[in-house]
């Protein structure tokens, strides 16, 4: 499980001042590792898991759906 933050504000919520880096939630899948999970705004009112497996499933759908 990896935690991710839809703003800085979530993340100083779970971590206090740190580094940062932003990025695309396509790029976001690439990035995860095989069989990683990402935990968004862990603290968060609305916190929910994206499955990096299932969203490459759906973006390749997509495609082909798109594609033809």
């Amino acid at each position: 499980m990896v935690p991710v933050f839809t703003s800085v504000e979530r993340l100083a919520l779970f971590a206090g001042v740190c580094a940062w880096a932003s990025t695309t939630v396509e790029d976001l899948v690439q990035l995860l590792p095989a069989g990683a999970r990402a935990l968004v705004d862990p603290l968060g009112p609305r916190m929910f898991m994206l499955d990096a497996v299932a969203l490459r499933a759906a973006g390749k759908a997509g495609e082909k759906h798109v594609g033809g």
